[in-house]
Order: structure tokens, then C-alpha cells, then sequence
């Protein structure tokens, strides 16, 4: 089982889902709407600025927002009558609704595809941002630069760095830190050692606390309710310049990209698909940086950026060479053994 699904709606044009799983209300004649499912906090915050309201403005179609944490199987069931269109997945949920079928093909016709960076169109799916999921801290704790964790090893050191530290509920990144804190080299990481990354979890299972959205590493930290935590660099830098005592450190991050998908029996299929369009055009990728530090997946975009955006970003070539490239193959090839032992181990700490 994955994490403990939370959903709410936030309404931008007039609420079309109900939060506790209803289906949609009835639409006016000729309503031209969608329902796009993200992950919260800052994140959404920001397709909201740079992407939802522009294409609203641009082409008339109204986005109604939904929330919720990554959970497969609520993505799997909100298809169709379930009311959602687009939704934003993580890179092995694009890979397992491909293979179970539940999404539609993306249309790239009118998509300047030579501007995408490698490995951004999948048939089901096209990635909207890099980010990396990074080492972050309570600066409050840690004033000094020089003397604050920096590495996994670090974040598992609990004499030199004392007080909690928060690990997500699910498997995904948070084995591969494990590793790392173990001292497996980042270029040999994959295949996952299984056996080793949970011997590795045990040595701090005491000080562990568990989240299930992205948007808490910030609030755990920020509250100080833990010292250390994993997180995505954005939201922590997001933090950090709303005056909040969060710091972060690049080495070791894990460099990924959710995607758009758009989901089979959505009754606004080709208004989806102009959304999917906008997402990746040259005008919204240019705008994310400046609402969040996520790397463009848009050539041009990028380039454009200047190097005082484009250094807090993951894509930058300094992050990039202390960075780790996230296999979403091997998770989805192996995420059901890697849930279920993580789930066995979140139930001895619980």
C-alpha cells in the first residue's frame, strides 16, 4: 500500500470534483474546463502562476486544481467518471499507468520537439521539470556553512548532527539515500541493493519521522520538529527565501521529472492536450524559474534563463556533477518487492 492518500480541491472557475471522491458535478453546456491533479505547496503554487492562469488567459480553458500525494491508485480511479484529465505523476507511475493502460497517448503535433531536452517525451506522458531531491536542514541548528551535514553520510551521522530526521513514505529516493549514507558510490547505485539499503534504515530508525507530501519536509524543518529531512531543492529554496530557517546541500541529489499524463476516458481529451502543449512551450518553461527552482525541460527556455536563476537550478552544470540520475526503470521494475519491505519497516518504527 502507498502513503495515506490526502485529496482537497482548490477551485479556480467553480468546483467540479468533490474531495471526498464524488463524481463531477454537472457541466454547463459548452463548458470549456479541466481538472488537473498536482502536488501541492509551492510546486503547484507555481504551475498555477506560470502555466494554469496564462493558458486560461491564452486559450479560455478554465483549470480547477486538485491535490493529492502521489498515490497510484487514486490516479488509477479518477480516470474517466472519476473526474480528473490531467494529472501529475511521478517518473515510475508514468511507467506502470503506460504499461496497466490508463493513460491516453500524448499529442505532439504543434510541440517544437527539438527544443525538448533528452528523455522529456514519452508516448504517455511529457516531462514538465528537473528537480532534485536534496539534503535539507534547520539552519537554526546549523548556522555554520562550513560545520553543517552536507552529505547522506552526514544526515545519518546522529552524534555530529543530533535530532530527527524526516524520510518519506515511500521507497522511492529514500532507498537510494540509504544506500548512499552506506557509502555506495552514486555511479554504482543501481541495481539497489535491497538487503543493504534496510540495514542502513535501521541505524536511525529511532530518529526517524515519517512525511507523506513534499510540502512537509519544509514544515517539519521549519517548525523544528526535525533537524534534518530529505526534500525537493525548490521547495526548500522556496523556503529559505520566505525567511524560513531551512538550508539545503546539492551533493547527492537525486535528479528526476514528473510528468503531465493525460488520463483515458477524460471527456476533455483535446483540451488536455493543449494543456500539455502550453506546459512544455518556450513561455511557460521560462516562467516556472521564476516562482520555483526547477529546471526547464525547454531548451530555449533554458538558455534564455540568466546565470543568477540558472545557478539555483539542478540542471546547472556545478549541481549536475555531484548529482544522481533517478532510474525510474528499475523501479518499475522492482517497486512492488521495494513497497512492500518498506511498508514492513515503516510498521516497526510507527
Amino acid at each position: 500500500m502507498r502513503a495515506t492518500t490526502r485529496v482537497s480541491t482548490m477551485l479556480l472557475a467553480g468546483a467540479l470534483v468533490a474531495a471526498a471522491g464524488c463524481g463531477p458535478a454537472q457541466e454547463p453546456k459548452g463548458a470549456r474546463r479541466l481538472v488537473v491533479a498536482s502536488f501541492g505547496g509551492a510546486w503547484q503554487a507555481a504551475q498555477r502562476k506560470a502555466m494554469f492562469v496564462p493558458f486560461a488567459r491564452a486559450t479560455g480553458v478554465e483549470v480547477d486544481e486538485a491535490e493529492y500525494d502521489g498515490d497510484y491508485a487514486l490516479v488509477r480511479d479518477r480516470g474517466g467518471a472519476g473526474g480528473w484529465d490531467v494529472v501529475d505523476v511521478e517518473p515510475a507511475e508514468l511507467l506502470r499507468g503506460a504499461e496497466d493502460g490508463i493513460y491516453e497517448p500524448i499529442d505532439y503535433t504543434g510541440v517544437d520537439t527539438d527544443a525538448l531536452l533528452t528523455g522529456v517525451r514519452h508516448r504517455f506522458g511529457v516531462a514538465l521539470m528537473t528537480y532534485s531531491v536534496v539534503l535539507g536542514y534547520d539552519a537554526g541548528r546549523f548556522p555554520d556553512p562550513g560545520a553543517a551535514p552536507a552529505t547522506w553520510a552526514d544526515f545519518w551521522d546522529r552524534e555530529r548532527f543530533p535530532g530527527k530526521r524526516a524520510l518519506r513514505g515511500t521507497p522511492e529516493w529514500t532507498l537510494e539515500i540509504a544506500l548512499m549514507a552506506d557509502g555506495v558510490p552514486p555511479d554504482r547505485l543501481y541495481p539497489l541493493d535491497l538487503d543493504r539499503a534496510f540495514r542502513s534504515l535501521d541505524r536511525i530508525r529511532s530518529s526517524v519521522v515519517v512525511f507523506d507530501d513534499w510540502a512537509d519536509p519544509v514544515n517539519l524543518l521549519a517548525t523544528g520538529q526535525v533537524a534534518l529531512a530529505m526534500g525537493t531543492n525548490g521547495r526548500l529554496e522556496a523556503a529559505r527565501d520566505g525567511g524560513k530557517p531551512v538550508a539545503m546541500s546539492w551533493r547527492g541529489g537525486l535528479v528526476s521529472s514528473d510528468y503531465f499524463v493525460i488520463l483515458k476516458g477524460s471527456r476533455h481529451k483535446d483540451l488536455a492536450q493543449e494543456l500539455v502543449r502550453y506546459a512544455v512551450g518556450r513561455d511557460a518553461q521560462s516562467a516556472f524559474p521564476r516562482y520555483i527552482d526547477y529546471g526547464p525541460v525547454n531548451r530555449l527556455a533554458l538558455d534564455a534563463l540568466p546565470e543568477d536563476v540558472r545557478v539555483r537550478l539542478p540542471t546547472h552544470p556545478d549541481h549536475l556533477a555531484e548529482s544522481v540520475p533517478f532510474d525510474a526503470e528499475w523501479w518499475f521494475q522492482h517497486e512492488d518487492e521495494a513497497h512492500r519491505r518498506y511498508e514492513e519497516w515503516l510498521r516497526r518504527i510507527r
